[in-house]
């Protein structure tokens, strides 16, 4: 799975960054536009320039990642969301490594309202968080109880 989106993911860039120009749009939809756009901060726009500090950050959670993956894929709800996890991440580390930003270029909106322009790995990141916070609300199943000698 990891390597599906990872794969989906860096294809879809290198045909962005291959056929739209920097800043220009196609509009597809009445509400959707491939917009080629470069970030080197996070989501949203936060901490634009930060492009080396999510370099190091990024790396650091994948770490945590790998320390906690048992803990976290007890299921395959939260198996599958570890992966798209792991696999945006990597995505955009690729990006941030390689180009020296993110390449974005999914633009959704509502007349001249805007989300912020995303791209496949954002995507993966965002349902496989979801995915790991819907399981933690699934009812686990109760450990053995403790057997006693003589009962």
């Amino acid at each position: 799975m990891i390597v599906v989106v990872l794969a989906a993911d860096q294809l879809s860039k290198w045909l962005v960054l291959r056929f739209i120009p920097l800043h220009f749009s196609k509009p597809l939809l009445p509400f959707f536009c491939l917009t080629h756009v470069r970030n080197t901060g996070a989501a949203f726009g936060v901490y634009p320039q930060g492009n080396i500090f999510f370099i190091v950050m990024t790396l650091l959670i994948l770490v945590i990642l790998m320390l906690y993956h048992r803990l976290l894929s007890g299921s395959f709800g939260s198996a599958l969301g570890l992966a798209l996890v792991w696999a945006g991440a990597l995505g955009n580390l690729v990006d941030r490594l390689f180009r020296g930003s993110v390449v974005d270029f999914l633009d959704f909106f509502v007349g001249t309202w805007h989300w912020y322009t995303f791209n496949v790995a954002d995507s993966a990141i965002s349902i496989g968080i979801a995915l790991l916070l819907l399981d933690s609300f699934r009812p686990k199943a109760p450990a053995d109880e403790p057997k006693t000698i003589g009962n």
